[in-house]
Parts: C-alpha cells; structure tokens; sequence
C-alpha cells in the first residue's frame, strides 16, 4: 500500500512520518531528497538551479545555500515559478524511481508538501491531510531559521488538498497526535 501526506509548511507532517515508521511503515521524505539535491554540486539539480539563479546563490564548497535562494525567490513569483520548474520534475523522476522499489507488501508513506505539482498521484492509494494553524506553523518555521514574513507568505500560498482520505489536526499535543496515526494506521493495515 503506498500512502501520501501532504501539507502546508510547518503542518508536521515530519512527524506524522516518524511515527507511522515507528509503527513499521517505509517512509520517503522529500524535504530529505530536495536537501540531497541541493548538498550535490555535481548533480543536474544543483547545476540547473545555479545556471538559472547564478553563483551568489553557492556556498564555499559550491552547494545551494538555500537561505540565499529562498530569499531570491520568496518575493518574486516569477522566480518562483521558474524553481518550481525545475525543482518538480525532477523530483518527480527520483519518487517515481523510488516508489518503484517500495516493497508491496508494506505500507509506504511518503511525504511530498506540493501534491499538485508532483504528477505521481494516480499511485498512490490515499491521501492524509496533515494540517496545523498558522500560529502553529510559525513556531515551527521559527526554529528552522524561517522569518514570520517568509513562512505566512508560504503558508498562505499553499491550500489544504481538497478531498484527502484522512485528515490529521497536528496543534500542540502529541499524545492526540499519536492517536490520530495510530488510528490510520488500523484502518489501512487491516
């Protein structure tokens, strides 16, 4: 069985991936793979972003500093057009590689904040909307490094996915959170 969560910036849905696994799940995080990319000057990722944004957007050691490229692009639509051209396709190639080599006989979960912009929905047997208030969020965000200004901007751009097949409600409280998985969980390994 192969599961998706998806939604907005700092929802949790981290988390809920750590938990399903300590429930026994396969999980495949995207941030993970996006963070890959950008860690390797040598893959296409990394040289498509800098042929497009240029070298001000490099570290030393000639990966992405990714606290310069989202500032380039967090207050011009265009260029964030252009990133998300690059950006999802080919992590739609990697997932789709990926999800190939998830075992059938488990459950597979993945994690990909965009649903829409990945074009890998028809694998997928259910959708689990995690979702936080945008207070929530910012708190998250915050520890990550993220301005107010920077993840409301996000937040607001980013909808919920209309007809998910579970929903989870992350606030403050794991233990309600752990419940929630736990009862997906039963549902789809029965």
């Amino acid at each position: 069985m192969l599961l998706v969560a998806t939604g907005k910036i700092g929802s949790g849905k981290s988390t809920v991936l750590k938990i399903f696994h300590e429930l026994g799940a396969e999980i495949l995080d995207t941030d993970f793979l996006v963070h890959k990319f950008y860690a390797d000057p040598k893959s296409k990722f990394c040289q498509l972003i800098v042929a497009e944004f240029g070298e001000s957007i490099l570290k030393k050691d000639r990966t992405i500093n990714r606290h310069i490229l989202r500032t380039l692009v967090i207050n011009d639509e265009q260029k964030l057009k252009r990133l998300n051209e690059i950006v999802h396709p080919l992590i739609q190639t990697e997932l789709n590689q990926i999800i190939q080599n998830f075992s059938s006989k488990k459950i597979n979960l993945v994690e990909i904040a965009l649903l829409e912009k990945i074009k890998l929905l028809a694998k997928f047997n259910a959708i689990i909307l995690v979702r936080a208030p945008l207070n929530i969020s910012l708190q998250r965000m915050s520890k990550r490094g993220w301005s107010k200004s920077e993840t409301e901007k996000i937040w607001h751009s980013q909808k919920d996915w209309a007809n998910p097949d579970f929903v989870i409600e992350n606030k403050e409280d794991q233990n309600k959170l752990k419940e929630q998985v736990k009862k997906i969980w039963e549902k789809i390994s029965h």
